[in-house]
């Protein structure tokens, strides 16, 4: 899964993606942009650990985008780098670029997607010129702040209104805080008619929409979208657990670890 790092003469960056990137030395290279966990690495300077289930969820959502946006459900344990990625480095990635598109970062509350947005605006500002996107200086606010391109970065917590803003990517990331509330029907209803009725309803024209929770109960918003009868088979899920099942999506031996 390497690939020869690609010449500062190589093809446009979706054309660069078309093989996975070597982790090691494209993060490193011209060419670092192409990926969100290259991104991270190259930004981080090494600090950012890509480990298998991490390039994969990245390169799902390159695809996904680059074919014209969908669905996409993952399921992975707590703490194993999902919101890092995906609420935080897919938007710098999706920022960069596309600067004159909308992100739209939503969960539980408003205060959790507010810190996934100010470390995307606070990435930004710091390597904009790294880049390519800058920030427009008279909308900067965390909860809604707006590239001098025309794009934009919206938090919101689940059930907080959406009107008048579209969305290029849709991030909702765990839109229940914990069992308890899981375990209550009103509760599920509540995300469920905000996602079909709200979040759903504000997609751009090929739009890439993310879904990820902590699956407390089998009724919630996954579940909910798999049995849907439109939105299911549109549906790309991506089902990590933390030790490896039968046909485990990246090969695993049976038992085997998702993050050691």
């Amino acid at each position: 899964r390497t690939r020869t790092p690609p010449q500062r003469c190589s093809p446009s960056p979706k054309q660069a993606r078309n093989s996975p990137p070597n982790r090691v030395t494209d993060a490193y290279s011209h060419a670092y942009l192409n990926w969100p966990h290259t991104t991270a690495a190259a930004l981080t300077a090494g600090r950012y650990v890509i480990k298998p289930h991490i390039q994969l969820g990245s390169e799902a959502i390159v695809r996904t985008v680059d074919s014209g946006g969908g669905l996409i459900i993952i399921e992975e344990p707590p703490r194993h780098g999902k919101s890092e990625l995906v609420s935080r480095w897919v938007p710098v990635w999706h920022l960069a670029q596309h600067p004159h598109k909308h992100v739209t970062l939503a969960g539980y509350g408003a205060s959790l997607p507010e810190a996934h947005s100010r470390f995307v605006r606070d990435v930004i500002a710091e390597h904009g010129g790294t880049l390519g996107v800058q920030l427009a200086g008279d909308s900067t606010a965390v909860d809604r702040w707006h590239t001098t391109a025309g794009g934009s970065c919206r938090a919101v917590g689940v059930g907080g209104a959406l009107t008048g803003f579209g969305s290029h990517l849709l991030v909702i990331d765990d839109p229940i805080s914990n069992a308890e509330e899981a375990d209550s029907e009103v509760m599920r209803e509540k995300v469920w008619d905000w996602f079909l009725s709200v979040a759903w309803t504000r997609r751009e024209p090929g739009a890439t929409v993310v879904v990820m929770c902590t699956r407390w109960h089998e009724d919630d918003i996954i579940g909910r979208i798999v049995a849907h009868p439109e939105l299911g088979p549109m549906a790309q899920r991506i089902t990590l657990p933390a030790l490896a099942e039968e046909n485990d999506q990246l090969g695993r031996e049976m038992g085997e670890a998702l993050w050691p």
